[in-house]
């Protein structure tokens, strides 16, 4: 069993996602596991570090080389590869959190990111994604508990998006002025907030 599953496991049986704002032990566990370690980045590149830190916390990475998906840690390819960039990150159910975001960085084809039933992405995370605002065309975030209104008016930074997708937001209050605003800041986007 992987770390990510020993969380999830560990994470569900005694911590409900409401209360993920107190701060538990399992959080700062979690940022252990989603902490930037420059010198890892500066060893094997930044798409590689960043592939670590999301397939460690049960994410997936879509390969721009060939096309190929990865969710197994452990079926990184050896560092005597050629270099690998990553395209799509789908981080549905993983426990990354904002800690991470950074790894992004230098991270220069990701077009699509799927950030969805994430127990630890907080506001903090979303103005990290400007990060990849050269290349983001597609972002989803669906069911983050964690995420408020006054977070998602920082997408406007994503402008070259086609389509942004924003699901089950219990945090925000007010659906239709984020929609009015992310609308009007992102012409060429096609907003869908449900």
């Amino acid at each position: 069993m992987g770390t990510h599953a020993i969380l999830k496991n560990f994470r569900s049986s005694l911590i409900p996602a409401h209360s993920i704002s107190h701060r538990s032990f399992l959080y700062w566990i979690t940022i252990m596991f989603n902490r930037v370690d420059e010198k890892r980045v500066k060893e094997v590149g930044p798409d590689r570090a960043c592939a670590e830190w999301l397939l460690r916390n049960g994410a997936a990475v879509k390969w721009r080389e060939d096309g190929s998906i990865l969710s197994d840690y452990n079926a990184l390819s050896s560092l005597e590869e050629p270099q690998k960039h990553i395209e799509a990150v789908d981080a549905t159910d993983s426990s990354i959190s904002y800690h991470g975001f950074p790894h992004f960085h230098g991270c220069n084809y990701i077009n699509e990111v799927k950030l969805v039933n994430c127990t630890y992405v907080e506001d903090p995370a979303i103005p990290y994604l400007a990060i990849l605002k050269n290349t983001l065309k597609h972002l989803e975030i669906s069911n983050c508990l964690n995420i408020s209104e006054k977070a998602l008016f920082d997408l406007d930074k994503l402008t070259n998006l086609k389509k942004l997708e924003l699901r089950d937001m219990p945090q925000v209050k007010n659906k239709s002025e984020v929609l009015e605003k992310l609308t009007k800041s992102l012409p060429d986007c096609n907003v869908i907030f449900t």
